[in-house]
């Protein structure tokens, strides 16, 4: 009776002292977390994103079908991963079942071929329009030339059936990145530029100050841990460190690449930066305008001195950037000065003046312009860095009232052929794009099509206006109670995996 009475006593104290550690190990809900911003976004709206803390913010606010894994895209909105024919141009997708958005209303295939026309549609202005030129008839619909989409079928109210005009293997990756996010049929406008979603968080309010996000208790992985995401908006990088240090926010933020103190974390080498040229005013230089100013930028300095060990030269203009690779073309700016020369003998003396605009407040851009600046200098080119504020800076970009900018496109993709067609779109638009598109149906679907993509980059390389500077990645700084922060491949933080532990 004793060793029964002893036995059951122990059994209770194992079944206790088992709780007691799954309860230790279950992550808590509760908790709020302030992230610091350097100035209010503009827009939430996933196809309207411009900045990379626009997309950061409307990644926990909206949700895609699939999200970017370790190992590739694994499904999100979608039951499961398409279904594709042989050929590879039928895909049939799956939503999950009784998933809904912020304010209720269901999400299923109408809402998903909505979502996706008004991302293709002209009028809504997208720059993100490409994610989707794949689908057949997406050009023709973009360019008024169809009134729908022939390649997008419902078959039922949770079941789309998608053709292609031409395989394209990294599709699903394409149909992970934020601006194919599904929206409702008829969205709630939260404010100017900010629609509802459903994804992990919902939008509670907009300001001067910030913005307020609260768990969506519905999301397709549960309700997210913490009880309120904050992002407070600060005048300058030096206050969002003050506020860092004071415990007012939990990140603080580096510049790109360069750190000091302890326990930084790194988002993925991928952010690429590109000089562009007027090109019109290429026609109107002596050939080899465009070499010259390659030749003339030294971008193994350009990177040690902006972006340290976070940032790789490249001088490809899909390059990934990611393995460290050093063999770039070295700048040559005897080269460089050798043409300039002939330029000034070619203007009677007298060498043009050039205007490198850049948005104003952005003090990364602007570091970067003036590097050029000094590398053009140094081989003769007189340049201004003319800082602009948002309007007047597309407004000039629009009327081709420029010599030189900088393209910062966001890294919605990392698929050699997603990347060269978002290029494509960016430079020369739709017919760019239906052209790169009948191109790829000739290639092998097999491990030579990275390669042979690559060669057709440079081949459309020494075409475009767009010269490749570097690649680069980000650092944050993460206050120790904070649990579960990581990125995702793609580089965005998912707050919904993230708690307060104290």
């Amino acid at each position: 009776m004793a060793r029964a009475l002893l036995r059951g006593i122990g059994l209770v104290a194992l079944v206790s002292l088992a709780s007691e550690s799954m309860a230790a190990s279950r992550k808590p809900f509760g908790g709020q977390v302030k992230v610091p911003l350097l100035h209010t976004p503009a827009s939430t709206d996933p196809v309207r994103i411009q900045s990379v803390e626009e997309w950061r913010l409307a990644r926990q606010i909206h949700e895609t079908l699939y999200r970017l894994g370790p190992e590739g895209p694994v499904p999100a909105l979608a039951m499961d991963l398409p279904q594709r024919s042989k050929d590879g141009r039928e895909w049939l997708i799956r939503l999950r079942p009784g998933l809904t958005f912020h304010e209720g209303g269901a999400v299923d295939a109408d809402a998903l071929i909505a979502s996706w026309q008004r991302l293709l549609d002209k009028q809504t202005g997208s720059a993100h329009w490409w994610l989707l030129a794949p689908v057949e008839g997406a050009v023709d619909y973009r360019s008024g030339k169809r009134t729908h989409i022939s390649g997008l079928e419902r078959v039922n109210d949770l079941t789309l059936r998608m053709r292609l005009s031409v395989p394209v293997q990294s599709f699903s990756e394409a149909m992970g990145s934020l601006p194919t996010a599904i929206l409702p049929r008829r969205p709630k406008i939260q404010a100017a530029g900010h629609l509802e979603g459903c994804g992990p968080f919902r939008l509670e309010e907009v300001s001067e100050q910030g913005l307020k996000l609260s768990p969506f208790v519905q999301h397709w992985r549960g309700r997210p841990f913490i009880d309120a995401l904050d992002h407070v908006v600060y005048a300058s990088r030096r206050e969002a460190s003050l506020a860092f240090e004071l415990g007012q926010v939990q990140l603080g933020l580096d510049p790109p690449g360069r750190s000091a103190g302890s326990g930084p974390m790194d988002g993925p080498i991928h952010h690429r930066v590109y000089l562009v040229l007027n090109s019109a005013r290429m026609e109107t230089m002596p050939a080899g305008f465009r070499t010259a100013i390659e030749q003339a930028i030294d971008r193994k300095a350009l990177v040690e001195y902006l972006v340290g060990e976070r940032g790789v030269a490249t001088d490809e203009i899909i390059e990934a950037g990611t393995t460290g690779d050093h063999s770039i073309r070295a700048a040559q700016p005897g080269r460089a000065e050798t043409y300039v020369k002939q330029l000034y003998l070619e203007h009677m003396g007298v060498a043009p003046v050039f205007d490198f605009i850049v948005h104003a407040g952005d003090a990364f851009e602007k570091s970067i312009a003036e590097r050029i600046q000094l590398d053009l200098k140094d081989v003769g080119l007189s340049v201004f860095v003319v800082p602009l504020e948002h309007e007047q800076y597309d407004r000039r970009l629009r009327a081709g009232d420029f010599d030189f900018h900088l393209a910062r496109p966001l890294p919605l993709v990392e698929e050699p052929e997603l990347q060269l067609l978002q290029v494509m779109a960016h430079v020369g638009g739709e017919e760019a794009v239906r052209d790169y598109l009948q191109s790829l149906a000739s290639l092998p679907m097999d491990s030579s099509r990275a390669g042979i993509i690559r060669e057709r980059a440079r081949v459309v390389q020494v075409r475009t206006p767009w010269i490749p500077l570097f690649v680069h990645g980000w650092r944050v700084h993460v206050k120790d109670g904070l649990r579960g922060f990581q990125t995702a491949p793609d580089g965005v933080v998912d707050w919904g995996d993230v708690w307060s532990g104290g």
